[in-house]
């Protein structure tokens, strides 16, 4: 096991190894700026000092509800030096998500980005009476609320009184102890606070250190475009980067990503399949016009590997990578399990398999083909849900991740799909719908997919169109005046989905292939309910936002 066992104390420890190395690269006032681990440090120790100086004991909550930022960070670390329990919610999430998380996890104090997240708090803070002061990065002057830089430099100057009072604190923390409550509601929407342990994610960042060890990969510049506020890239990217003493940059956003690939250059990366398959998509129209190398120049240029995680990549998006001559290493996990059971690696790669099982991590596979899982990294049990995590695990400690696969006889792990998404057609055929969905989102004329057809004769499926080259063949049509939803309802635009879906899955079985399908002109998004945080289709929200419409498919 990692030595020491808990997070704040691995990041002193590399405080005092790496102080003048820089650690972060984010991007302040237009302009790309290093911050070293000392200047990091000094931040997470004031943090942690002021929250000492507030009385925050061990086991008491603290919010944090931003977008990925240095203080995000800061705050983090800060809140586990003092063996507080940080409670970490995601940016997008509406008023009513707030305060179902915060009502449940009860936080003492609660750190925000902006003024539009303060609002958001403040609609529903007379709800929430555990929260006694709340803390802005932003440099703002309100009444009340205390900034992020006087927070800091209180409790700078609360250490200059008592040097010692965070590290008395730090030598209290037990590996056992809970260092964070991430709340996921996954694909079926029911929110829980996983609590995940500083054992958990040691255990983890150990597990994934075999496979890239810190005097290969120390110095390597790695970019994290996914949330903070989500165990994929707090784990994978910004714990492990610590140990690895990794430079990590911060992406300004989504949105922004391909321009920050462009100026960070970075030499690894981390994203969800969503991510990777846009890049193809837009890599492969430039290989097609005589750009080779488009995928490298894309990604900007520099990039050694990249991970995938969070759902299953598309065997057509592995196989363009690699391709490419870019390694795509596909792993699996859970939030509850801190999250990695398998990954690929430079020198253990399997195609189309979530990889071989990393350290200190058991697997056993069900009749049924239900994946369980036992460790350390298996979460200590959902926040206020005793019965919820005796229902996923059991007696023996094993977990029941609710994914369905195999392990072949390499002992590489193949996800299938979620159990309760295989799909059971009327002659008792098993389809697995995320595979489907995967090929008909490679085509470049598809955005995303949702297959339907559970008990039915065949499959049916929602299509949401790419918006740009559907304009672009408009054009070409002489119907560049037609909106989207003005043209989905052509006949020539049916047919022209038609080809392409039939085309993305001439390959498969007949039982497997989409018979009718319906075109929507909005994308399935977080905001609507029908995805979660890393970009999984919440398959039953969908079904039943639009059922009246597939219904109708089997009557005509």
């Amino acid at each position: 096991m990692l030595n020491p066992h808990t997070l704040p104390a691995l990041f002193f420890d590399q405080s005092v190894r790496y102080a003048e190395k820089p650690i972060l690269r984010v991007k302040l006032e237009g302009q790309w700026q290093d911050i070293n681990w000392s200047e990091l440090a000094e931040d997470v120790a004031g943090v942690a000092a002021a929250l000492l100086k507030l009385g925050v004991k061990q086991g008491d909550r603290v919010g944090i509800l931003s977008e990925n930022r240095t203080e995000f960070i800061s705050a983090d670390m800060g809140i586990m030096s003092v063996g507080a329990i940080n409670v970490a919610l995601h940016a997008p999430l509406s008023t009513a998500q707030i305060l179902e998380q915060f009502r449940d996890s009860t936080p003492m104090i609660v750190f925000v980005s902006t003024e539009d997240q303060l609002d958001k708090l403040n609609t529903v803070l007379n709800d929430l009476p555990s929260i006694q002061k709340i803390v802005i990065f932003d440099e703002v002057k309100l009444p009340e609320i205390v900034s992020f830089s006087d927070f800091v430099e209180s409790g700078i100057v609360e250490l200059a009184a008592n040097p010692d009072m965070v590290r008395s604190r730090l030598d209290c923390i037990r590996p056992e102890d809970v260092a964070a409550i991430i709340y996921t509601s996954g694909t079926t929407g029911e929110s829980k606070g996983v609590m995940l342990t500083h054992e958990n994610f040691t255990s983890n960042i150990e597990a994934i250190a075999k496979f890239y060890p810190a005097e290969k990969y120390k110095d390597l510049l790695s970019l994290i475009v996914l949330p903070l506020s989500h165990v994929y890239a707090r784990t994978c990217d910004l714990y492990f980067g610590f140990a690895q003493a990794r430079v990590i940059s911060l992406a300004e956003s989504v949105e922004k990503f391909a321009q920050n690939l462009q100026e960070i250059r970075p030499q690894q990366f981390s994203a969800v399949p969503r991510i990777h398959e846009k890049f193809a998509m837009a890599a492969r129209s430039l290989k097609e016009a005589g750009h080779p190398e488009a995928l490298r120049e894309i990604l900007g240029g520099r990039i050694l590997f990249c991970g995938s995680g969070g759902a299953a990549l598309p065997l057509e998006i592995e196989r363009f990578y690699w391709d490419s001559g870019i390694p795509v290493y596909q792993g699996y996990g859970l939030t509850e399990s801190s999250p990695v059971i398998s990954f690929n690696f430079e020198d253990k790669h399997c195609e189309g398999s979530a990889g071989s099982l990393v350290e200190h991590v058991e697997v056993k596979i069900l009749e049924d083909g239900e994946i369980l899982s036992r460790g350390p990294h298996i979460m200590k049990g959902y926040w206020n849900k005793p019965n919820a995590t005796k229902e996923v695990i059991d007696a023996d400690g094993w977990f029941h991740t609710g994914d369905v696969g195999y392990m072949d006889s390499e002992g590489f792990l193949h996800i299938t799909d979620r159990k309760k998404d295989i799909l059971v057609n009327a002659y008792g055929k098993n389809i697995a719908p995320q595979q489907l969905e995967g090929l008909l989102c490679f085509d470049k004329f598809i955005e995303q997919a949702c297959i339907y057809g559970d008990g039915r004769k065949f499959l049916s499926a929602l299509i949401i169109p790419a918006a740009a080259p559907l304009m672009e063949w408009a054009e070409n049509h002489n119907l560049s005046l037609l909106s989207i939803v003005e043209l989905i309802k052509r006949p020539d635009v049916v047919e022209l989905y038609n080809q392409r879906i039939h085309a993305a899955l001439i390959d498969l079985a007949p039982h497997e292939q989409v018979q009718k399908f319906i075109l929507l002109p909005e994308p399935f998004s977080f905001s609507s309910g029908e995805m979660t945080v890393t970009a999984k289709l919440r398959r039953g929200q969908v079904i039943i936002k639009h059922l009246e419409e597939l219904e109708a498919l089997y009557r005509d």
